[in-house]
């Protein structure tokens, strides 16, 4: 490991970049007068860590009793660190990589072990070395996998069933029994916070067990049981929590966790004989990183850890990506990646397969803590340094030929900076057998929905023009490459989509109806073909929230309420759709009212509109694909709907709503609906052991809509695991996802504020509005974002196990498997869905309404896209399994292909 480090340093020396401390220390640093030196510390060296879940226990008076819950999928423990996981060569490049305090925090975690490594180059110059640990539970800690201290663990204790010093009472609830809540609205006593933190202060680190090169301390940290004070909480007369609905299931609140680490810092008396591994040094820095790990601006490389390959592994006709960090102390100038063949023995993957993104955050304010997850095209000409330094991770996406050969395949792509010699870094894309479907051949369904009018207030051009048109393609690229197939025409216009304008140019004419102008219509629906893929589903917007007129006058007009929405549609009564009406002798547009629907004139109004839309999609081959919009929890009339469905030719619906029928005629039989988008009810899967659901199989399209900012908010694992848990629960898919609807409006400082449909409140669903975006603004139109490509892993995983579920549970062909094929499946199946459920979790156990919910909602829906068990499914193996499922879907399909 040491040579490995110092070739590559020498390496990067030659080449005029800056590995520091990996290549020894130099005569003037050892001869330097002596002052401590931090040596690691918690927030500023790069720490490797590995959880093991198992449920908490409870203290009930010297007897450990732990806490089981209504599900089986929380219950189940994962394993322990393998053996050796603290010695110097143990590999942990798998483990989730960060601070030490990135490590979940959850009351499900038993043990936390971590790594971190540090440089010596003369153990004898090494003085005073010291390390201290504050933590919750109990710690051991290791150099070089000895042994050095411990505390708050009985000596000798099996790791497998150990549990650290209880704590005293008053750490959990004050002296009148009112539980101590973790957080900033805490004003009781500090040293009831206070006594939860444990320390192991000053240990010496034995200089025998100090090695030349790397170096690795390991911490392992216990968990200490709770105390059942916290369950007394729960007593009626002392409940004071505004957040209770509902009588709990669990009487219990874990608000803090009993096995964390507080806080590390190891020190030297001064820099002989050792190299420090805290801080960003001087010069540039390059590192591996997880593609389900985000990157910040805070993000440091770790000098004595070496470049590995960028590993890359994913199925056949899929894309596949990896990626390298560089961080500088300085701005990055100049920076191109130039990507080369890949290679298996004759078999060569094309440098074109392969592309180079780079990766910066979506912020017009310079903050080192937001996420880098706008994945540029091209790269800027400088990437500005933020706070003392500069990152910027390297997305290497390869899309994989359908016919590729199967294995790993190597290759490079080459880094240059502006003044400095190239640097390679290797590339091994493993190839499994498994073939994606083609997007327009999807099972699991998938709706980015795509907004013209964020993109036209974003780049500051007019409406379809030749630039906006441009726009619109580059989203619609997106779009179609992650699987969606659903576009939306406004008919009308200031709709909860946030479209000014109509598509249709209405224009008038001397007996009240009206000529069509379809020219923009027509061009929105062939780009999307050319760009996107043919559409599933087309849905022409012609009814809006704001037809419904509030039963009374609304006095309150403050914007920040609600009411001011309602207030909105109150000053529309009596108007009908919004629209914009064309002067062909002016070519000037305005926005004029038709007639209400419930109007007798409007029947003739919209019918011919209606007839020469589907005469048009029909010359498409798509007219089996229209349908209208948009309901969602209010709908039109019976008089409204009695038009409407006259003028479309008995159209069917898109429903995005919070909740309704599934499948079914909507108003009491109005109207019928094809695709709903729903809130809730869904259900997800709960016992691996139970019979399954197959929400994939269903054959109505019913689809969960996670509203707000969940899909832009929710970290990388949990965007990943998203789509699998819908088909393995109830839906089919997810839906209302925003493409490019980000937010647009600013505020006079150039803040982000707003999002399109606030211009129209009279339009507003309430807490339906769309505000999630799975693209970014780039410099010159919109880009992929790192959750988009997540989201994309994700579906090429519900295909995966669809091609292996749909054998499995068709008898004719599950008997061509073979009976261990089959097992190896089935087993497979059931450990991965033991693995997402944990890892989409925010594995929390207060008490409250995450476990009081109905089964198949509670931890998911409330409890949902935390950090705990995004972190957790992070630092498992999950590339490996992933690999493994498309390994097994590769068999099946080739199984499946034998006559």
């Amino acid at each position: 490991m040491g040579r490995q480090i110092a070739t590559w340093a020498v390496w990067l020396m030659a080449s005029g970049l800056v590995l520091s401390g990996a290549a020894g220390l130099t005569v003037a640093q050892t001869e330097t007068a002596e002052k401590p030196v931090t040596i690691l510390d918690a927030s500023n060296s790069v720490w490797r860590s590995y959880t093991t879940l198992k449920p908490p226990v409870v203290d009930t008076g010297g007897k450990l009793q732990p806490v089981t819950s209504l599900y089986p999928w929380v219950d189940r423990e994962t394993d322990l660190a393998p053996e050796g996981w603290n010695a110097r060569g143990y590999a942990d490049h798998a483990w989730l990589r960060g601070k030490a305090h990135a490590a979940p925090g959850t009351p499900y975690a038993s043990n936390l072990y971590l790594r971190a490594r540090f440089e010596v180059a003369d153990p004898a110059q090494v003085k005073d070395l010291k390390l201290s640990v504050t933590y919750h539970g109990g710690a051991i800690v290791y150099v070089n996998g000895q042994e050095i201290a411990r505390g708050h663990l009985a000596k000798g204790a099996d790791e497998a069933t150990a549990v650290a010093e209880s704590y005293p009472k008053n750490a959990f609830v004050l002296d009148n029994g009112e539980i101590i809540l973790d957080n900033w609205a805490y004003k009781g006593p500090k040293e009831n916070l206070r006594v939860r933190d444990r320390e192991l202060t000053d240990v010496p680190v034995p200089a025998s067990l100090l090695r030349k090169g790397v170096n690795v301390l390991a911490i392992q940290i216990v968990r200490a049981p709770y105390d059942q004070s916290v369950a007394e909480y729960w007593d009626k007369s002392k409940r004071k929590d505004t957040r209770e609905l509902g009588g709990p299931e669990l009487p219990y609140d874990f608000n803090w966790y009993t096995c964390e680490v507080r806080d590390v810092t190891l020190t030297a008396a001064g820099p002989g004989g050792i190299a420090a591994n805290a801080g960003r040094p001087e010069g540039v820095q390059v590192w591996n990183s997880d593609v389900l790990t985000s990157d910040t601006g805070e993000d440091l490389g770790d000098r004595c850890e070496p470049l590995r390959p960028v590993s890359i592994k994913g199925p056949r006709n899929g894309w596949s990506s990896g990626k390298v960090v560089l961080g500088s102390s300085e701005a990055i100038e100049g920076l191109t990646v130039t990507c080369g063949d890949l290679r298996q023995g004759d078999a060569v993957i094309p440098a074109s397969a392969m592309r180079a993104r780079f990766a910066v955050a979506f912020s017009d304010e310079a903050d080192a803590r937001k996420p880098l997850e706008s994945l540029l095209e091209e790269p800027l000409d400088s990437f500005p340094a933020v706070r003392g330094g500069c990152v910027v991770p390297i997305w290497l996406t390869v899309k994989v030929p359908a016919d590729a050969k199967v294995g790993v395949y190597s290759g490079q792509a080459t880094v240059e900076l502006r003044g400095r010699e190239p640097l390679t870094v290797p590339v091994s894309l493993d190839v499994s057998e498994f073939v994606v479907p083609d997007t327009q051949d999807y099972r699991t369904w998938i709706e980015l929905m795509q907004s013209p009018e964020t993109l036209a207030m974003e780049y500051d051009v007019p409406m379809w023009s030749e630039r906006h048109w441009d726009l619109i393609a580059q989203s619609m690229r997106y779009i179609g490459e992650i699987g969606s197939r659903v576009l939306i025409v406004p008919l009308i216009a200031q709709t909860n989509s946030g479209d000014s304008e109509s598509m249709v140019r209405w224009i008038p004419k001397d007996n009240g109806l009206y000529d069509y102008d379809l020219t923009i219509v027509d061009r929105y629906i062939d780009t999307a073909i050319k760009h996107m893929g043919e559409p599933k589903f087309v849905a022409f917007t012609a009814w809006e929230i704001y037809l419904v007129t509030p039963e009374h006058e609304i006095t309150n007009r403050d914007p920040r309420s609600e009411e001011s929405w309602r207030a909105a549609r109150w000053d529309l009564r009596g108007k009908g759709p919004a629209v914009t009406a064309l002067d062909p002798k002016t070519g000037q547009t305005s926005t004029i009212h038709l007639p209400r629907f419930e109007d007798k004139s409007a029947l003739a109004v919209w019918k011919p509109l209606f007839d020469r839309l589907r005469k048009g999609m029909a010359k498409r081959g798509l007219e089996d694909t229209m349908l209208l919009g948009m309901a969602s929890d209010l709908w039109p009339n019976k008089d409204e709907m009695a038009t409407i469905d006259k003028a479309s030719g008995s159209l069917k619906w898109i429903n995005h709503t919070h909740q309704g029928p599934r499948g079914a005629a909507m108003a009491g039989g109005l109207g019928f609906v094809a695709y709903t988008a729903y809130v809730w009810p869904n259900e997800y899967p709960g016992d691996p052991r139970e019979p399954r659901v197959y929400g994939w199989k269903r054959p109505e399209l019913n689809v969960e809509f996670r509203r707000f900012s969940a899909l832009t908010d929710w970290l990388l694992p949990t965007q990943t695991i998203f789509p699998e848990l819908q088909i393995t629960g109830n839906q089919r898919g997810l839906g209302r996802i925003g493409a490019d609807f980000w937010p647009v409006i600013k505020d006079q400082r150039g803040r982000r504020r707003g999002w399109v449909h606030d211009r129209y409140p009279q339009s507003k669903w309430h807490s339906c509005n769309l505000t999630s975006h799975m693209l970014n603004p780039g410099p010159n139109g919109p880009v992929a974002t790192s959750r988009y490509e997540a989201l994309r892993q994700g579906m090429q995983n519900c295909e995966a196990r669809i091609v292996i579920e749909s054998v499995l549970t068709d008898d004719a062909r599950r008997g061509r498997l073979g009976r261990e094929l089959a097992g190896q499946c089935e087993h497979l199946l059931d450990q991965r869905l033991w693995q997402i459920l944990k890892g989409f979790s925010g594995l929390q156990l207060t008490g409250r309404l995450y476990t009081t919910y109905p089964r198949y909602k509670s931890i998911f829906y409330y409890n949902a896209g935390g950090a705990a068990g995004a972190h957790w499914f992070a630092g498992t193996d999950w590339l490996d399994q992933q690999q493994q499922l498309y390994a097994l879907a590769g068999q099946v399909q080739k199984k499946m292909s034998r006559k």
